[in-house]
């Protein structure tokens, strides 16, 4: 009559189990059978349900016993909308979640990982960095309130823990500088396909849980057959090589042009600096070539992409979402069109490599001759 209660031991003792429930009459209860969300119906107030009661059964509370639990989900997209005067029901978090209960809060650093059927990591999440393992910075220009959390942190407080991973994999290489713009593509990696996958739970390098989970096919859908999932899975790893291959081939031409630029300033011997600015300008030259056939330079903002064509690398990562999205088994239009990219983009990395293995050793080669202090005294 008085709302929700709960006991551990048999009905012997029991506590307080109210949670965000209104205080009413709870006429039924009911767990569902494989799921094991909680269905709680009300006098008056409305039928609430809690998610999986799966980390209950195994914590039977107590307080000092460490505990992980996941549960299966569908690979689909969606949200859950939330505001604290909203008069409707919210929606289960979208995503693979992922409960734990901590017997004290941790200083150490706590990870999650998710690895693949392989044994790969897939994606890692920290207490302490964001999802690129940079560390997070709380901006303290304007008040944050004491539960907000920056979003991708696993939290680690006393008692029960909820992670919700998106399911989306490891983002893709960031290039360093301009050709960040980029035309109905990102760089933010794909859902992660139908699977079994295992949740590791670390305290710094130690590994102290893990438990196995699966993502299931979106059943809005025509069931696929295993092979063309696989298929799927093939052709996205593919995309995200090969648009990897782009950007850190572009990175390292960055600073091969940097370091050109900076080694011929410091040559004081003018017929020297002279013979190395003329050897590194046919290099930079070649750079710049390959550069631009690969990347959009010129675009500042999405609207310059309408007066400056989308480039090789911007085109292939496009197809990651295009490919990610199509639920069934994929046209061959999305293999013939990676075909051609990836053969475009191999031509322009190839002369890089070419590149590097002549020109580049070259002037290396000459550069040594050259005796040049390492601290001037101006």
């Amino acid at each position: 009559e008085t709302g929700l209660y709960i006991s551990f031991n048999d009905g012997e003792t029991w506590q307080a189990f109210q949670q965000n429930l209104p205080l009413t009459p709870i006429h039924d209860l009911a767990i569902h059978p494989t799921e094991h969300d909680l269905v709680v119906c009300t006098h008056g107030r409305g039928f609430w349900v809690m998610d999986n009661l799966s980390l209950l059964y195994q914590n039977n509370g107590a307080t000092n016993k460490l505990v992980l639990s996941c549960r299966n989900t569908f690979n689909a997209g969606g949200g859950s909308y939330e505001t604290t005067n909203m008069q409707v029901g919210q929606n289960a978090p979208c995503g693979l979640v992922i409960d734990y209960f901590l017997p004290e809060t941790f200083n150490k650093e706590v990870f999650i990982k998710i690895k693949n059927e392989k044994g790969d990591s897939i994606a890692a999440f920290s207490s302490l960095r964001d999802k690129n393992y940079a560390p997070i910075i709380i901006n303290q220009d304007f008040y944050q309130p004491k539960t907000a959390k920056p979003i991708g942190l696993v939290p680690v407080a006393k008692g029960f823990n909820r992670f919700v991973w998106d399911m989306k994999t490891a983002d893709l290489v960031q290039l360093e500088g301009d050709g960040k713009i980029m035309w109905g593509a990102s760089l933010t990696g794909p859902l992660a396909q139908p699977g079994r996958y295992q949740i590791e739970l670390l305290f710094g390098d130690s590994l102290i849980q893990k438990q196995s989970c699966a993502i299931l096919p979106d059943a809005r859908f025509k069931t696929v057959d295993e092979q063309a999932y696989k298929k799927k899975r093939d052709l996205l790893d593919s995309i995200i090589v090969k648009t990897n291959a782009v950007h850190k081939s572009i990175n390292q031409m960055r600073g091969i042009r940097k370091q050109i630029n900076e080694f011929t300033g410091s040559i004081s011997n003018k017929e020297m600096r002279d013979s190395m600015i003329k050897m590194g300008k046919l290099i930079i030259d070649s750079m710049n070539s390959i550069e631009n056939t690969l990347v959009q330079n010129k675009a500042k903002n999405g609207q310059d992409l309408l007066n400056y064509p989308m480039k090789l690398n911007n085109k292939m990562a496009a197809l990651i979402d295009q490919v990610d999205a199509f639920k069934g088994e994929l046209p061959q239009q999305y293999f013939d069109v990676y075909n051609d990219l990836a053969m475009k983009i191999d031509a322009q990395l190839f002369r890089f490599e070419k590149l590097k293995n002549e020109a580049i050793a070259d002037f290396n080669k000459k550069a040594k001759l050259i005796e040049i202090d390492v601290i001037k005294l101006k």
